[in-house]
């Protein structure tokens, strides 16, 4: 049997991307948003937004907390595979203001 040796970090974060699933809905909700927001070639979406419309359309079947957790938020290299150029913004803490993610062609 051969030795088991730890992860490579690029192996670890491809397995990961490779692994990571989202819900239709949450890919449905984003897209939404986008088309919504969408002025020129750029989109701009407010990550609370998202986040209520997911709670709303599946009734409360997923909450802020499970979407949180599942990080079905994180979509930005989902995106990115299909053309997007995908950007987020959250303030910091002594900062105002929504956290929001910027979609652009």
């Amino acid at each position: 049997m051969l030795p088991i040796h730890p992860i490579l970090p690029s192996n670890a974060v491809q397995q990961a991307k490779a692994n990571k699933v989202f819900p239709d809905v949450v890919i449905e909700v984003f897209n939404e948003f986008i088309v919504k927001n969408m002025q020129g070639r750029r989109s701009k979406v407010y990550q609370n937004e998202v986040i209520q419309l997911i709670i709303d359309k599946t009734e409360g079947l997923f909450g802020r907390q499970e979407i949180f957790a599942e990080k079905w938020l994180d979509v930005e290299d989902h995106f990115r595979n299909f053309g997007w150029k995908v950007t987020y913004d959250k303030p910091a803490y002594c900062e105002s203001g929504e956290p929001y993610f910027i979609f652009e062609a």
